[in-house]
């Protein structure tokens, strides 16, 4: 499992002396230990071949330090993992973080296969090397290549670094399709342990196990989920934790999507240092959506609306801020008028900052998804901001919010898609 986090939180220092000792005698009866496998060991006095062709194009990216490179590769790499090889070979491919001049961290990568008998390796291949920026777009398709030939143990191993985030899968898909989610999700540091394909069928079973789920993720897939997934979008998002809403059903597509998501919600990006540019996507909106209670005393966030911000779903996390923004400037009117407005609430709101709000909605009632507890006291969200409609379920955004005539104010309590 890998996330540029962890690795990052491993980088070596390649100003650090290099061990002593000549460049074949370093690497003789390599031994390296693969996650969920036997170790990888070369014979003794046996090492892989071509090392001056290898240390030659490790002192192009690492000037003055390819040995020591070398060594944090194959010597010390906290990450090895075993690839699918046809038999009777073996192939493993090792993982270490650098840090290269001006502090830049790159990823290193080194393939090794070789031949066995029974379970003794014979003759080695040279090591075939890859290097990527740990903030270039390089860095994900290395990871990506990674996951796409690890073996089912490897793919399944423990992290060698603390539990790895776990996510949901909701929803019926073909065989091909669950491997491309296990494998494309394992590179950003995230592994499927559960899946549940049959919703509608098992529609109490599943409820009952999303409710329990302890997992980071859910992801679900919406063509599989049929007649459930209203239900099941509003249930994990009430989780305040990410969710993953996808629409294609093809493999290959469906991991693009599943990155363009991950992309959108700032998922595995590594954290920038103080002073740095301010935090994007949902995460820098989150922030800016929190700003707004600070400064508007009649635009109120619940707690979970606010923690489950930077997760939101709904990919236009502008446009739905720009509605936010309109609602602070409403409450600030509803405040300064002492909650007498002459006109209905929700003509007068179209009225002073154009938001189309609707203060009924049967099926929030029907589905007892009405109400909230906040400060000690119940309230009614079915009055909410429609941000688009007519569109795919993902393309709808809503803000519910209660209005509290006692204390004048507006309670928000959910920000994203339908809750149902």
């Amino acid at each position: 499992m890998l996330s540029r986090k962890r690795l990052a939180a491993q980088t070596v220092d390649l100003s650090l002396p290099p061990r002593q000792g000549g460049r074949e005698a370093d690497f003789r009866g390599l031994r390296l230990n693969p996650l969920g496998h036997r170790p990888f060991r070369l014979p003794r006095g046996v090492a892989p071949p071509r090392l001056d062709e290898t240390l030659a194009q490790l002192e192009d990216e690492f000037p003055g330090r390819s040995h020591a490179t070398l060594q944090a590769l194959l010597l010390r790499p906290p990450r090895v993992y075993e690839l699918k090889a046809t038999e009777p070979k073996r192939r493993v491919t090792a993982l270490v973080t650098v840090e290269a001049d001006e502090g830049v961290t790159r990823l290193v990568r080194g393939d090794l296969e070789a031949e066995t008998t029974g379970n003794e390796l014979q003759a080695c291949s040279a090591v075939s090397l890859n290097v990527a920026g740990l903030t270039s777009d390089a860095y994900r398709v290395l990871l990506s290549d990674v996951a796409a030939h690890l073996t089912p143990d490897s793919l399944a191993a423990r992290d060698p670094d603390g539990p790895p985030l776990t996510a949901v899968v909701i929803g019926r898909s073909s065989k091909a399709a669950r491997s491309q989610l296990r494998r494309g999700l394992w590179a950003y540091g995230i592994r499927v342990e559960l899946f549940l394909d049959q919703p509608e069928r098992r529609a109490h079973e599943t409820v009952r196990q999303v409710q329990s789920f302890q997992g980071e993720f859910s992801v679900l897939l919406l063509k599989g989920c049929e007649g459930m997934a209203g239900k099941l979008i509003g249930l994990t998002q009430s989780k305040s934790k990410p969710v993953l809403l996808l629409q294609q059903e093809e493999p290959e597509l469906l991991m693009i999507e599943v990155e363009d998501r991950l992309a959108e919600m700032s998922i595995d990006v590594l954290v920038p240092p103080e002073g740095a540019a301010e935090r994007q996507g949902w995460a820098g909106a989150a922030d800016r959506i929190r700003d707004l209670a600070s400064q508007h005393p009649g635009f109120v966030l619940t707690k979970r609306c606010s923690k489950g911000l930077e997760n939101c779903p709904y990919r236009d996390h502008a446009r739905l801020e720009e509605h936010l923004e309109r609602l602070a400037r409403l409450a600030d009117k509803w405040v300064e008028a002492g909650g007498s407005i002459g006109a209905r609430f929700d003509n007068w709101a179209l009225r002073e900052v154009g938001l189309d709000i609707a203060l009924h909605d049967a099926e929030l009632v029907n589905k007892n998804l009405d109400q909230f507890d906040f400060e000690g006291q119940r309230y009614s969200r079915v009055p909410h901001v429609k941000v688009d409609d007519a569109k795919a379920f993902t393309d709808c955004a809503r803000i519910y919010f209660a209005i509290d005539h006692a204390s004048r104010r507006l309670i928000i309590d959910h920000v994203g898609l339908h809750l149902y």
